[in-house]
């Protein structure tokens, strides 16, 4: 059980209730304790509250944003603070993913040679099959009739 100047998490959860009206679970009143100063910082600073959006006259959290566009969170978030309206993060349709994917198949030994290059060379595996399949596309690495490059 913890002890600060006397009291008790327990304690100082009816001193929060009191002052502010809520109930802070004891967990969170463990981390004020660890993040705040001072006793009274712990008692009268307010809870965070989760920021909230207009949508259409309703009030809706970021989870129900992204549920309602259908992108992630991240998707969500790069909108917002491209300042982009609720109703303009929610309506504007998601961009199409522009590339192609072909499915490939490697034996394994192959496609761990290919892993430990990649490595070696601070590229993902992705990207070293990307710059291979562009090197072919572009003629970069083409035999003449001679055999040689």
């Amino acid at each position: 059980m913890i002890d600060i100047n006397g009291l008790t998490v327990s304690d100082i959860q009816k001193m929060i209730h009191d002052e502010q009206g809520i109930v802070m679970s004891q967990n969170d009143i463990r981390l004020r304790l660890y993040k705040f100063k001072t006793l009274e910082e712990v008692i009268k600073t307010p809870p965070h509250q989760r920021k909230m959006y207009k949508y259409h006259g309703r009030v809706v959290s970021r989870a129900e944003i992204v549920r309602l566009s259908g992108m992630s969170d991240t998707a969500v978030m790069n909108r917002l603070n491209k300042g982009m309206s609720v109703e303009e993060v929610i309506e504007t349709p998601k961009r199409e993913c522009s590339r192609e994917y072909l499915p490939v198949t490697l034996p394994l030994d192959l496609l761990e040679k290919a892993r430990t290059y990649a490595k070696a060379r601070g590229m993902s595996l992705s990207s070293l099959f990307e710059s291979l399949l562009n090197d072919l596309l572009s003629g970069k690495g083409k035999e003449d009739e001679t055999g040689k490059q």
